[in-house]
């Protein structure tokens, strides 16, 4: 990510944060908490959470890990020296480049481990068995497509059993001129370029009008 489209990024949620404060999902810019939610019960399709790692990037005021709380799951931080893995646990580490939002996710959710990184270009602590990012590209940067498409990359990488995102789609109406806010994109291109990265690509929509989550499965040794 270039220094310009960072500093400009956490200028823009640090104000959402300071208009509506560190519980509100209106902070991330989200429309509502509903259709937060509606985007984690979809990411949360990836597969069975219990026992598993996840790592949160774009992690914002910590909802993925509140919302992991509300499915029944017993929470821990990933710290990189675990003992051994708890069958029920769901280790979690949340990333996200925004001190403030870091800081304020620490203050929601004591138990969890929030860090100040941009993890595409500085890098993961360690892998985790689910990466995930939710609305993370939606705000759009410069240059976003190679952007997003290095994202997709570092993620899939960095998991041991999956990746999930999810992202906008083209509008039917086609994109407002001077609209640049938001990042939309082709979803069968998005496809497309996952399936040259993972053999094992699923692409889903229908729960929320022009969002889409994508699955990539690491192949079973």
């Amino acid at each position: 990510m270039k220094a310009a489209d960072k500093t400009r990024l956490i200028t823009f949620y640090e104000h959402e944060l300071a208009r509506h404060g560190p519980q509100d999902a209106r902070s991330l810019h989200w429309i509502s908490a509903g259709t937060q939610r509606t985007r984690f019960e979809a990411l949360y399709q990836v597969g069975p959470w219990a026992g598993r790692s996840v790592a949160d990037v774009g992690c914002g005021l910590g909802h993925l890990y509140g919302f992991l709380q509300d499915q029944g799951h017993r929470m821990a931080p990933v710290t990189g020296a675990e003992p051994e893995q708890d069958a029920e646990c769901v280790r979690y580490l949340g990333y996200d480049v925004s001190p403030k939002l870091v800081e304020a996710a620490r203050d929601n959710h004591p138990s969890g481990r929030f860090v100040v990184r941009e993890v595409v270009g500085e890098g993961f602590d360690s892998p985790a068995d689910y990466v995930v990012a939710s609305g993370t590209f939606n705000v759009r940067l410069s240059d976003h497509d190679r952007f997003f498409r290095d994202a997709i990359k570092a993620m899939y990488r960095a998991c041991t059993i999956a990746t999930a995102f999810n992202f906008l789609g083209l509008p039917s109406y086609g994109r407002w001129p001077g609209d640049d806010l938001y990042y939309e994109v082709e979803p069968q291109g998005v496809l497309a370029y996952c399936q040259t990265l993972c053999p094992q690509v699923e692409l889903r929509g229908g729960y929320l009008a022009n969002d889409y989550t994508v699955f990539m499965h690491k192949p079973r040794a």
